[in-house]
């Protein structure tokens, strides 16, 4: 037994002494559980996609990438394209390129306009 697993008993029987409750996995996976304690479920992903991953991208990106401060783009959206789905992933990867509050978007119906002011 090395000196790492020697230690990890250690602290199991502290808590133990102590008559804490506890949960504990170690690097190997095992549980180790003293008390009535559960583990929690993991919370399963309740987003729903409504577009495949860059499908806006692959619209706004050739728009934007070159785009200088001062400059501007309209995009009209084909119908059954969520314009605010657009807007956030435009909005998104402009503002972890250029920064937060360098552009400004709107949304006209189907169209969605973006301004870089900085």
């Amino acid at each position: 037994m090395n000196l790492k697993n020697l230690t990890f008993d250690r602290a199991l029987n502290i808590l133990r002494v102590l008559g804490a409750h506890y949960i504990v996995i170690d690097d190997q996976g095992t549980t180790h559980t003293h008390g009535d304690l559960r583990l929690a479920e993991p919370e399963k992903r309740t987003r729903h996609r409504t577009v495949p991953v860059g499908t806006y991208k692959a619209v706004y990106h050739p728009l934007v990438k070159d785009l200088q401060p001062g400059g501007g783009v309209s995009v009209t959206l084909p119908e059954g394209m969520d314009a605010e789905g657009f807007r956030s992933s435009m909005g998104a990867w402009c503002g972890k390129q250029w920064g937060s509050g360098t552009y400004l978007t709107q949304i006209e119906g189907r169209v969605v306009e973006l301004l870089r002011v900085e």
